[in-house]
């Protein structure tokens, strides 16, 4: 009867234990599951927001070296095209003054001037010469498709022909960006330097196209992407975690490691059904933080987190993407501990009860 009784007490004070160290266990890996999740989860947001930060200052310290490339390139094109607008001023002086000093005929020169003008080359930049009312006389470019300048406007919305003529040009010349269109061709952006010979009723006109400009712009860009490469593969999220770049157009300009332009620039994003760029313009244009995803890569079969921001002057977006799991992973960790320290706390408890 005693050895019953004990036995009845003993399993209750067993089932007691136990269900405080249930409650107990449960409760703290509950809230700890909720608390150091979100703790991780902050620190990862807070991780990502301060690569997206590093990435944005890379790329705007980028913006900033194009911008002052640019002007350096427009400036020096001015300078090419001042050089040369009054060294073929001094020419056609030249030849005016010898046909003064040798009583030769006016129109004579002028061919003489016409003629040398035909036969100088400028790389990459033309020389024409157009009267008052607009037509041109003569050309560098022997092929020039280019026959009238009367109906050319600048991008201030002046008529060239009656700002640029050699009534109104002052001795040093003027500056002027048009666009100027040969028959049966596209219009053509063009820089030019204006300077008047008045003694001939002439102005004489120094042009390069915008298009050399631009492509001189491009490869500093194409620098700058090359750049971003050699900072995108030392960032370094999580374990697998990454950062890439694309365009507005979904273009992608910096893919994920081991993984190709083209065929990540068609990734779906298969909980949608959209391409997964257009799903992350989207996140930033609706001020979402981040987004998540399954992984594009079917061997992998993982959910991803990504982060998205935009630079708003090259319309650039770039991402940080990190694997869900390892962002739950320390949480789990510390959870798989606890579980272990309260199974041990449970098996020593119930044989010394």
């Amino acid at each position: 009867m005693a050895l019953k009784q004990y036995n009845s007490i003993s399993s209750k004070i067993v089932f007691l234990i136990s269900l405080v160290l249930v409650v107990t266990a449960t409760s703290i890996m509950y809230f700890t599951q909720r608390d150091v999740g979100k703790a991780m989860f902050d620190a990862q947001q807070k991780s990502a927001r301060n690569v997206l930060e590093l990435v944005r200052l890379n790329i705007r310290g980028g913006y900033n070296r194009l911008i002052a490339d640019k002007i350096d390139i427009l400036n020096r094109m001015k300078t090419d095209l001042r050089n040369v607008g009054h060294i073929s001023f001094s020419v056609f002086r030249e030849f005016e003054t010898l046909a003064s000093e040798n009583g030769a005929n006016g129109a004579s020169a002028k061919q003489r001037a016409i003629n040398w003008l035909s036969n100088v080359s400028y790389e990459q930049i033309d020389v024409f010469v157009f009267n008052s009312d607009g037509k041109i006389v003569g050309s560098s470019d022997a092929d020039n498709a280019y026959k009238d300048f009367g109906s050319v406007y600048d991008i201030k919305s002046r008529r060239l022909v009656e700002v640029m003529n050699n009534k109104t040009l002052g001795e040093e010349g003027e500056i002027a960006v048009f666009h100027w269109q040969a028959e049966d061709q596209p219009a053509v952006k063009k820089l030019a330097f204006f300077i008047p010979l008045r003694e001939w009723d002439w102005s004489i006109g120094v042009a390069i196209d915008f298009d050399n400009i631009e492509a001189e712009s491009e490869r500093v860009l194409k620098n700058i992407v090359k750049l971003l490469e050699k900072t995108f593969s030392k960032i370094k999220i999580a374990s697998t975690g990454y950062a890439f770049l694309f365009d507005g157009d979904g273009k992608i300009l910096i893919a994920p490691p081991g993984l190709e332009s083209a065929v990540f620039g068609n990734a779906i994003n298969t909980s949608t059904g959209n391409l997964l760029t257009d799903d992350l313009k989207g996140a930033f244009k609706e001020n979402v933080d981040s987004i998540r995803y399954p992984d594009s890569d079917g061997n992998k079969n993982e959910l991803l987190e990504a982060h998205v921001s935009y630079f708003k002057a090259f319309d650039w977006y770039f991402a940080v993407v990190v694997p869900v799991v390892e962002i739950e992973a320390p949480g789990k960790a510390v959870l798989q501990q606890q579980m272990l320290v309260i199974g041990l706390i449970f098996l020593v408890s119930t044989v010394f009860t």
